[in-house]
């Protein structure tokens, strides 16, 4: 075979120069796709007619990634682009990555403790950060971190690094604040916490201005630490700016535009998939349209795993997760989506029993395993799953009539609602909730599942349906209620809202259920196992 002109140059009547990627559709940031010819074969030309016919066929109206500046950039010759276009859209200064910054450690407008204490702070973001939310590589991070702190001025173009870097010690200092255990003043640690996000937040719109991967990660954990703290309004318009930044310099195709500094084709991917996780957490959590078109996306997934993957496997099982619900997320005119409800639920119920054992919610831990990663990743993973399946059926059992393209059958989803419902619930029990909700970036991440379900078994209860027994079903609430008047962490103002709701609704279901001492008793004591007995739902999609 021989190689001709690609596909898009060929469409185009551009000259191809080859090899695949060819010039013209690297600079248009497009696949290039070869057309070959068979050796001893001869390309006969398209005769006139051909050629109209060709034309005459309905090109999709897609816009392309290309601006006026790089258009300006094919008319000019290569070499000649020095000149400053930061005020167009697309460009940047011809020397800005030349520019010497001042000292980093004079730019933050506190006084940092001991490189001791900062390794240490680092270390704690990792134990509690980077197994939910993996958004940096550890290894790579602590040999930029040595390189950084080691040099006193830095470019212009590793200056994003420095604000990262304060981020990080900032949620390690959050994370050891929140457990009464740490063996440090927690006095300063809240002084300390409180400086580091200020300068962040001082730092943010600087990020914006200069964008790479690393503003990316600093709007993921930013976004997200706001969205599980108390300002999810402010998180969600962190996130945006986010994806918007992410887009820019083209981390949605894989790779950024610009070479990323210390960061492979690998370490992007992981970004971009704890960017798009995040992005459609919060798309469900507040109710609104996806922002991110997983339709215009080449990020690849992996296709095969290492036997030794370890972390990762959580993350890539998280990603395919979140993927799956991606169609459900304001794909409204989307003709290749799934065509109902009840397709998206077959392909999650397909994701839940496909996962490995090792990533699997057991039913009874003994102490000693509260505090192993792979069951807190498991009990995560299954309070993700349970908690898209409730938003995805809830509509269909409240309110079926105010989304006329829903079609599945009530009965089915008010058994899948209860299922998730019930077993989000019932995994208050288990032992890996601690160490989870005491010191994690997945606490708030418990705590809104749990509201989610708690809504639902309130709501179930208060409807017309006599297909479940209410007692089993306020037991439900009642573990929920139970787990948030002893929540381990004390600082979350998430936790005593979502309190306040529940028994309110509590409340009103106990008034509207006719009275019978021994129905309240049975709601607060019916252990897992009467639940398991009493609850027999059939396994769906047979």
């Amino acid at each position: 075979m021989r190689r001709s002109a690609c596909q898009r140059c060929r469409a185009k009547k551009l000259k191809c120069d080859g090899p695949k990627p060819c010039s013209h559709c690297r600079k248009a940031n497009t696949e290039c796709i070869a057309r070959t010819v068979s050796i001893g074969t001869t390309a006969r030309p398209l005769l006139p007619a051909q050629v109209r016919a060709e034309a005459s066929v309905p090109q999709s109206a897609v816009l392309e990634e290309v601006n006026s500046l790089d258009l300006s950039k094919t008319l000019l010759a290569k070499g000649s682009e020095h000149y400053s276009a930061s005020a167009i859209p697309g460009g940047h200064t011809c020397n800005e990555t030349a520019q010497q910054a001042p000292p980093w450690r004079e730019q933050i407008p506190f006084v940092l403790p001991d490189q001791a204490i900062l390794d240490s702070l680092a270390r704690q973001y990792f134990i509690s950060v980077n197994w939910f939310m993996h958004v940096l590589d550890e290894e790579s991070f602590n040999e930029l971190s040595n390189e950084h702190s080691s040099t006193a001025t830095v470019p212009d173009s590793r200056a994003n690094f420095s604000v990262l870097l304060v981020l990080v010690w900032a949620l390690g200092a959050h994370y050891l604040w929140t457990d009464p255990s740490a063996p440090y003043d927690h006095q300063y640690l809240a002084n300390f916490r409180l400086q580091a996000f200020s300068y962040v937040e001082s730092r943010w719109l600087h990020l914006l201005s200069h964008p790479n991967l690393e503003t990316v990660q600093v709007g993921i954990l930013f976004g997200s630490f706001h969205l599980f703290n108390g300002l999810p309004n402010l998180g969600f318009g962190i996130l945006g700016s986010t994806i918007k930044t992410a887009q820019l310099i083209g981390l949605h195709r894989g790779f950024p535009r610009t070479p990323a500094y210390g960061h492979d084709r690998n370490t992007c991917t992981k970004v971009w998939w704890a960017l798009e996780i995040f992005e459609k957490y919060a798309a469900i959590a507040f109710g609104r349209p996806c922002g991110i078109d997983d339709s215009d996306c080449d990020v690849p997934d992996i296709q095969v795993l290492p036997d030794d993957a370890g972390n990762l496997r959580y993350h890539w099982e998280k990603c395919r997760l979140y993927r799956i619900v991606g169609a459900f997320l304001g794909r409204r005119k989307d003709p290749k989506g799934p065509k109902s409800l009840h397709d998206i639920h077959l392909q999650l119920r397909a994701w839940f029993d496909a996962l490995p054992d090792d990533l699997r919610v057991k039913p009874d831990v003994e102490d000693s395993h509260g505090l192993n990663l792979r069951l807190q990743q498991a009990v995560a993973l299954q309070l993700a799953y349970d908690n898209i399946q409730i938003v995805l059926h809830r509509q269909a059992v409240f309110t079926p009539r105010s989304n006329p393209s829903i079609a599945t059958n009530n009965d089915t989803s008010l058994d899948q609602l209860v299922e998730s419902a019930m077993r989000t619930a019932s995994v208050t029990n288990n032992k890996a909730m601690l160490p989870i909700c005491l010191s994690s970036h997945a606490s708030m991440h418990i705590a809104i599942c749990l509201f989610t379900a708690g809504v639902v078994l309130a709501g179930l209860c208060l409807t017309d349906r006599p297909t479940y027994d209410v007692n089993q079903l306020l037991s439900g609430l009642e573990r929920i209620i139970t787990f948030y008047q002893s929540f381990p962490g004390q600082h979350y103002n998430l936790v005593s809202q979502c309190l306040e709701v529940l028994s309110t609704l509590q409340l009103k279901c106990n008034r509207s259920i006719p009275s019978n001492p021994s129905q309240s008793e049975l709601a607060s004591n019916t252990t897992r196992a009467d639940l398991a007995e009493s609850i027999q739902i059939d396994r769906m999609g047979k």
